[in-house]
């Protein structure tokens, strides 16, 4: 796969229901709000005031906000995590644009809400090989970049791009307010699919 990112004109969504759905769970699901716990290994970005909301998690218990990170059985969640395969547990976030998403997408995974305040930087990095991401701006700026090598890319509020998260990549938001992305994992053998078939979410 030759690209970084690649904008997706046939995922097609409304970007206020998407926005209304994001106050919707902050106001209602307060308890379901991740934030960064020490113990957790991060990769040494600088993340302190990350937070998210995760429509789909791997843990046994789904109440329990979920890490946007890898859990394991060394962040000391031995008895609540399933097993690598198990991302797709959904808790109840998963309502609304984020289930129409899961329903008529395939094979959807470890669906959540990113929100990096401003200052965030993720260092440059590879994800786990066996999946891609789509990304979708529900809150950005022009001055929030997503980085592959010496290549800055700005993001889109109304757009989603898949992101080729097998290759070094990260992220700085120098803007002046929180860049907040609805994303999800797809396997690359669904990807012809998810490219050339139009999605009305």
């Amino acid at each position: 796969m030759d690209f970084d990112i690649k904008y997706l004109p046939n995922i097609k969504f409304d970007s206020n229901e998407l926005l209304d759905y994001f106050h919707q769970i902050e106001r209602d699901f307060p308890h379901m709000k991740w934030t960064l716990d020490e113990a957790l290994d991060t990769l040494n970005h600088k993340v302190n005031d990350v937070y998210s909301y995760n429509m789909q998690t791997n843990f046994k218990n789904n109440q329990i906000p979920c890490s946007p990170y890898h859990v394991s059985p060394k962040d000391g969640w031995s008895e609540e995590i399933l097993d690598d395969d198990g991302f797709n547990n959904p808790t109840d976030l998963l309502f609304g644009i984020t289930k129409r998403i899961v329903d008529k997408i395939p094979n959807v995974r470890q669906m959540g809400i990113a929100c990096h305040p401003a200052g965030t930087m993720i260092g440059q990095h590879i994800d786990n090989k066996d999946f891609l991401k789509i990304h979708i701006p529900i809150q950005t700026t022009d001055k929030s970049y997503f980085i592959f090598g010496d290549k800055n890319y700005v993001m889109e509020v109304g757009k989603a791009y898949l992101v080729n998260t097998k290759l070094m990549h990260g992220t700085n938001n120098m803007g002046d307010k929180d860049r907040i992305h609805l994303l999800f994992k797809i396997n690359p053998d669904d990807l012809d699919f998810i490219m050339n078939t139009e999605f009305i979410i």
